[in-house]
């Protein structure tokens, strides 16, 4: 095959980029987006590679900056995502060589790592370059109304609503929190996230070795700034002073966590987890989901809190041999992540 890979102009390639996302990818796919997710995030501008076979464009891959801690040392690295080939070329070949391209800026140390959510099918390409999961994401989820349920198998009338009646009676007992007492205050945040944010996510830096960097100005462009989703954000104080928040959105009766942060050793993020659940459920949702790493205390939070186990997808890192940060990345336990730290 006469295949040609070369990086990707943001501001020439701009149109046909979009163009052949929004065919191959993602019905999402316009400007707003792209400006947002290629050039706007406040880690630096995001990197594409272009696939061409014959002149005519075949295929895609991006990489989009990312800043994370690492055992206290605040490093560059790049989350994989965009990746996609028209379905006339979709041979192992095309999208080795397209998916090398994407790893190079690791493996000659410009960045200190990248990771990546890969489909199955996708994993066969990480197989054939050496590279294996280092653990899964996982989809939990809470039910937080039968009311559907119930009318998909009795249908509607007294009975029904009996039956819905006592189920989400039953739902709510085993929602987190509700022994709990603790001195936190946990409020709705309006407005802009501000340094405070920031002074948290370095705190937190200190409890766990792999955890992305949740600076203001990365939760103003990831929650504040999106194009396409609006957010609803809650904070926990204590006396004042901000010890954690949660991140949500609900369409269409389902609910999303997107992301929730602070000290997983103390009783707040219960609380803030139990008060985006009410949240949730009073703004009509169904159910509440959150992805978080296999194994590590998030899931053990979620797990203890009523949410149960769904898909799991693999979870890949990749660094090249001068890597300052070695086997520290490659074990699962070492992570705190979640849906935040997605490239979405």
């Amino acid at each position: 095959m006469d295949l040609q890979i070369r990086r990707a102009d943001l501001t020439g390639d701009r149109q046909i980029l979009i163009r052949f996302l929004r065919e191959h990818l993602t019905a999402s796919s316009n400007e707003r987006r792209f400006r947002w997710l290629y050039c706007d995030s406040p880690a630096g501008k995001g990197a594409a590679w272009l696939a061409f076979s014959k002149g005519q464009l075949i295929g895609v891959a991006a990489a989009f900056p990312r800043l994370f801690h690492v055992a206290r040392r605040l490093l560059p690295c790049q989350v994989l995502g965009d990746f996609c080939i028209d379905p006339s070329h979709r041979s192992l070949g095309p999208a080795l060589q397209l998916q090398r391209a994407c790893l190079a800026d690791a493996q000659v140390g410009k960045v200190s790592f990248c990771y990546d959510f890969p489909s199955q099918s996708m994993m066969a390409i990480y197989g054939r370059l050496g590279v294996s999961p280092f653990g899964e994401l996982i989809r939990f989820a809470k039910p937080l109304k039968v009311n559907s349920k119930v009318k998909e198998f009795i249908g509607e009338g007294w009975a029904a609503n009996v039956v819905s009646h006592l189920g989400n009676w039953v739902l709510i007992l085993e929602d987190p929190g509700r022994a709990r007492r603790t001195a936190s205050d946990v409020s709705v945040h309006q407005g802009r996230f501000g340094e405070e944010f920031s002074e948290l996510s370095y705190r937190m830096a200190t409890r766990y070795l792999v955890c992305g960097h949740r600076s203001a100005e990365y939760l103003n462009w990831r929650f504040r700034d999106h194009p396409l989703t609006a957010y609803t954000a809650l904070t926990a104080r204590r006396s004042g002073e901000l010890i954690g928040y949660a991140v949500f959105t609900t369409e269409n009766r389902y609910a999303q966590l997107a992301d929730i942060f602070g000290d997983v050793n103390r009783g707040e993020l219960e609380d803030l987890l139990g008060a985006v659940v009410h949240l949730a459920r009073e703004g009509g949702a169904d159910t509440l989901s959150a992805a978080v790493l296999e194994s590590t205390r998030l899931s053990d939070l979620l797990t203890r809190s009523g949410f149960y186990p769904r898909e799991r997808t693999p979870a890949v890192v990749c660094q090249g041999p001068d890597s300052p940060v070695g086997q520290l990345v490659a074990e699962h336990s070492h992570w705190f992540l979640n849906q935040a730290d997605r490239d979405l």
